[in-house]
């Protein structure tokens, strides 16, 4: 069984969002050659293009201005690769809108996983008792096309005071419905204070690059390997969904707002 790495962050393990430490043994052992960035996954040669944000109207005008302090001076960024994978098109796009049903399933397939919680349609938000406190909104839903923008505060290390950081989260996906399959590539940016970045890059060095690509791998796995195991195990598909959607939703007594 692939190993599965411990947290799933923003910025260097400094923004935490969803992590992901263990599977229970035997869930995902199947005969697969990993080339993607998970077992299922293959690598694609073609990539998405690269997206301009800020044109087309591809994100609302009332988040360009923090979208564009992100990505035009990002603290750090990644891309993760261009993989394929066999699963129920609708699946992904549902799990894609609702991370915090994605979250209990994961929890329920033995995974440990750090909470999200659905303030509003669109408005998720991740609490602990550690220092981390995000806050994250989809901006753009659109067929092949989602974009997050989230802020907050957040721990990279236990010793480490919690710092403030803004992100912005592409993910490009194509689906099929006849080949049950979906396409997809994501990229993040990244960035925080210019005296948070220094005690960031001082605690960690050099590895900060290869921790953001390692997240952005992890980030596109929470999104592609649970609709993959699902459509491989229906019978457990079933209930897993049952289980999810009669979860009960507490509500809390704040709103987020861009």
């Amino acid at each position: 069984m692939p190993g599965f790495p411990n947290v799933f962050r923003l910025l260097s393990l400094s923004m935490l969002v969803i992590g992901i430490q263990s599977l229970a043994a035997g869930e995902f052992e199947r005969d697969y050659k990993a080339s993607g960035t998970w077992p299922g996954s293959s690598q694609e040669l073609k990539q998405f293009p690269i997206l301009d944000l800020l044109k087309g109207g591809l994100v609302p005008e009332g988040w360009h201005e923090k979208v564009r302090a992100v990505i035009t001076e990002p603290t750090l960024s990644a891309r993760g690769l261009a993989e394929v994978f066999n699963c129920d098109p609708a699946t992904y796009e549902w799990l894609l809108e609702n991370p915090h049903h994605a979250v209990t399933m994961w929890k329920m397939l033995g995974a440990k996983c750090s909470g999200i919680e659905m303030e509003s349609p669109g408005n998720f938000y991740s609490r602990e008792s550690s220092g981390n406190n995000i806050q994250f909104h989809l901006i753009t839903d659109r067929d092949g096309l989602k974009v997050w923008y989230a802020h907050g505060v957040g721990k990279p290390a236990a010793l480490l005071p919690a710092i403030p950081v803004q992100a912005v989260i592409v993910m490009q996906y194509q689906e099929s419905v006849i080949n049950k399959s979906v396409k997809q590539q994501m990229t993040v940016y990244a960035k925080t204070e210019s005296k948070a970045a220094a005690m960031v890059s001082k605690a960690f060095g050099s590895s900060t690059t290869g921790m953001m690509e390692k997240t952005v791998g992890q980030m596109q796995m929470f999104f592609g390997a649970l609709p993959w195991y699902l459509e491989r195990n229906p019978e457990r598909a079933e209930n897993l969904l049952k289980a999810t959607l009669v979860r009960k939703e507490t509500p809390r007594p704040f709103a987020l707002k861009p």
